[in-house]
């Protein structure tokens, strides 16, 4: 696949990561029969043209997760067919499930929780200590 054609697949990929995609209508987007398609994206990068949208379906549900957005809000906008599916799929590929994936990032790497570290740090009474 040339490097023109890999990009108009993984554009038209990103495009529809809200919406279903068919390999079919992937395909014809960047003029190629679904098995050569499927085949030279397998070459040019390793993945299957599904696990590459998986993929790249899990790093915006990181994202938005991240945001505050429901487990089952961002299995329903990133077309998983239920939130449970949406689960393992997540779990396989981050090691946590939703759930601990946006506890973990809205509590630890949060902006506002270090920027409330940081106030604590440069706020925390420390008397003077007599020697």
């Amino acid at each position: 696949m040339t490097p023109f054609a890999l990009k108009k697949a993984k554009d038209y990929a990103y495009d529809h990561l809200s919406k279903p995609l068919t390999l079919k209508d992937w395909a014809e987007e960047i003029g190629l029969s679904s098995f050569y398609f499927m085949r030279s994206f397998r070459v040019t990068t390793g993945l299957s043209p599904h696990q590459y949208l998986i993929d790249q379906r899990i790093q915006l549900a990181r994202h938005l997760l991240e945001a505050g957005w429901a487990a089952s809000s961002v299995a329903a906008h990133l077309c998983f067919s239920s939130p449970s599916h949406f689960s393992v799929i997540f779990k396989q590929r981050t090691g946590l499930s939703p759930a601990a994936w946006k506890d973990a990032h809205l509590t630890r790497n949060s902006a506002i929780f270090r920027s409330v570290k940081a106030f604590d740090a440069q706020n925390f009474y420390r008397p003077n200590r007599v020697s």
